[in-house]
């Protein structure tokens, strides 16, 4: 082959090259872009399923007694139970006492002000602080809840016989228990008792002399959105045995209202249902350890449960019950993808039917307050308004209210 041929092979070959070279240099960011793409979706989807691996290792090494391979960090809350069952039950003592400074709660939403400041506790009310933080997801035996109360300034180890001792002392005192939320380590826990306290008691001119008790489950929030909802619906649901197993304990005081927000909802309509014998993920509690024929009260802010998640067993001991939902709650939008039949969220949609109870769902409540919340799930925004803090009082104080019409 000679030059001239060489040439000419060259001069046919090179606008092909060089077509190929012009296509490709405008198609490599695009393909750049698609590999990143692919590549991100294949490590997030390999870290959700690590993650669900992890969670289900977790929570069956709970139910079957066996220790998780992981550390034990006693300065910081764990997600393992069994982990949780090691630690000192003192370091779950609430610190109530507020420093200037240090913990600041909003004269009117709980956000803004010094509490120590703003905080007037009125005479007459009584702090219980009643904790599971310490216990395991599943007990079958023995097991004895954290009792404290907040008097003097003081907090001080209590027993279920010194609250059984306080309601005898004091029996006209209205019961007022509240559980907390999703992702609610120790000190926000604390800061909600105090927020709860002043925002709906405290606030009111014309509130009764109350005993408020405040039921803290461990909350604490865990990496990962998706692995830490699911926990959480985990351990609410074992922890409502707990709560249950309270609840049958002071079934006997007076005038007894019970609140609850997201998660804290879930866990006490749960609770209700094992005391009305009913069963919550397989599990019941001893014929004697139900209730009898106790009379309670409840109101529930954006309830994290399906919507069919109150059934007669929780309903049967109830004399009303409030339920604020939102049709708009960013939050409880998804809910129905942490479940394979897409059920939606109490607080979302209210309860899906009333037709199977008793009265057809006479001692019912439910408002839907998107016009006052919008999207928000927080529950400052369910309490910065008047009418909704007005509605959870005369619910909690035992006053007169209107249920719904059943339907």
């Amino acid at each position: 082959m000679d030059f001239v041929e060489a040439e000419t092979i060259l001069s046919d070959v090179m606008p092909v090259v060089y077509l190929f070279l012009t296509r490709l240099w405008l198609c490599l960011p695009i393909t750049v872009v698609l590999f990143l793409f692919d590549t991100t979706v294949t490590v997030a989807l390999q870290n959700l399923e690590a993650s669900a691996e992890s969670l289900d290792v977790s929570v069956s090494a709970s139910l079957t007694g066996t220790t998780p391979q992981r550390g034990c960090n006693a300065s910081k809350p764990d997600l393992s139970p069994c982990a949780k069952s090691r630690l000192n039950r003192d370091s779950y003592a609430p610190d109530f006492i507020y420093r200037p400074g240090r913990k600041k709660i909003n004269d009117k939403y709980g956000r803004i002000q010094d509490c120590q400041s703003k905080m007037i506790i009125r005479p007459g009310d009584e702090f219980w602080w009643v904790s599971s933080r310490h216990l395991p997801l599943n007990s079958c035996g023995d097991f004895d809840l954290c009792i404290y109360r907040f008097l003097d300034g003081q907090v001080s180890q209590k027993t279920m016989v010194d609250l059984k001792n306080a309601h005898q002392s004091n029996p006209d005192l209205i019961n007022f228990v509240y559980a907390h939320e999703n992702r609610a380590d120790l000190n926000k826990a604390e800061m909600r008792f105090w927020q709860t306290y002043n925002i709906l008691i405290n606030q009111a001119a014309d509130a009764p002399s109350v005993r408020f008790i405040f039921f803290s489950w461990p909350a604490d929030e865990v990496r990962g959105q998706i692995r830490d909802v699911k926990a959480k619906a985990t351990i609410c649901d074992h922890h409502a045995f707990y709560f249950a197993h309270f609840l049958y304990q002071i079934q006997d005081f007076n005038r007894v209202s019970l609140g609850g927000y997201s998660y804290g909802a879930r866990l006490i309509i749960n609770a209700l249902t094992l005391c009305g014998g009913g069963c919550v993920n397989g599990r019941s509690v001893p014929q004697d350890q139900r209730f009898q024929k106790p009379s309670l009260r409840a109101v529930f802010v954006a309830s994290a449960l399906p919507n069919s998640g109150l059934g007669c067993a929780a309903y049967q001991h109830l004399d009303h019950v409030t339920f604020l939902n939102n049709s708009q709650d960013g939050v409880l939008r998804f809910f129905g993808l942490l479940s394979v039949n897409r059920t939606q969220a109490l607080g979302r949609t209210g309860v899906c039917s009333t037709a199977g109870f008793p009265d057809r769902g006479g001692k019912i409540r439910q408002l839907d307050v998107a016009c006052i919340a919008g999207k928000s799930h927080k529950i400052e925004d369910y309490f910065k308004s008047e009418s909704l803090r007005q509605i959870i009082r005369d619910t909690i104080f035992w006053r007169d209210v209107a249920a719904e019409k059943p339907r």
